[in-house]
């Protein structure tokens, strides 16, 4: 239905690896859940973007 709209797709509490092939196979643009990251506060959070420059660069 979101395409027929064009609209984005974002599926959202996906947990297994099943849910991400499932998702993959029908085009899903977008998603989060646990399989990605677990719930963290938003002080980790903080952690997390103020290391991501770092971190960008040794994957680069």
């Amino acid at each position: 239905m979101g395409r027929s709209l064009n609209m984005r797709v974002v599926a959202e509490g996906v947990e297994t690896a099943q849910q991400l092939e499932l998702l993959s196979r029908h085009a899903c643009d977008e998603i989060q859940g646990y399989l990605l990251s677990p719930a963290i506060s938003a002080e980790q959070l903080e952690c997390y973007c103020a290391d991501f420059p770092q971190r960008s660069k040794a994957v680069s």
